[in-house]
């Protein structure tokens, strides 16, 4: 696989796994109903919404650093006010800067496989795999472990960042 699929399945990985920590710390923090599914559902995609139109306001490392940060936000929040209301609020808006990376990442990297639906394709791949690996770490280490993820797959997402810029820069 070449270093620029690599990052692009990279990037899918820490989309789904930074998904998979929300959900399970809103299960496990907020509530087991519904609605943590469906916070991050729509935070998500509003976030994604608003990344496509302001990709080209942050670098993808500012990107990066908003989105990972956010997560580990959310967890402090939700672990002070487990079962409020409040703890709801944060994380959905947390939530929605996560989405919003992902919407950032599709807009500054469009051409970045030739084509936009090659690049779907490839961190859709990516997105399944993080998914998977995501729910495992749960399993095996609970929210913790699913917490863990978005930090350490961020690592790797720097690393194989292509070095040629990509889509808007500032």
């Amino acid at each position: 696989m070449s270093g620029t699929r690599r990052y692009v399945v990279l990037c899918g990985v820490l989309f789904a796994a930074l998904q998979t920590a929300y959900f399970f710390q809103l299960t496990v923090y907020w509530s087991a109903a519904y609605p943590s599914f469906l916070a991050v559902t729509l935070a998500w995609l509003a976030g994604s919404l608003a990344g496509l139109a302001l990709g080209a306001r942050w670098s993808d490392r500012r990107w990066l650093a908003a989105s990972v940060g956010a997560s580990l936000l959310a967890a402090v929040v939700l672990r002070a006010l487990p079962h409020h209301l409040a703890g709801l609020l944060v994380t959905t808006a947390c939530l929605a800067l996560s989405g919003a990376h992902a919407g950032a990442f599709f807009r500054r990297n469009r051409e970045l496989l030739g084509t936009a639906g090659r690049l779907f394709f490839w961190e859709n791949n990516g997105f399944l795999l993080g998914w998977t690996i995501g729910f495992v770490a749960f399993v095996l280490a609970g929210v913790n472990g699913a917490l863990a993820l978005p930090p350490l797959i961020a690592v790797g997402v720097l690393v194989t960042r292509p070095t040629a810029p990509t889509g808007d820069e500032p």
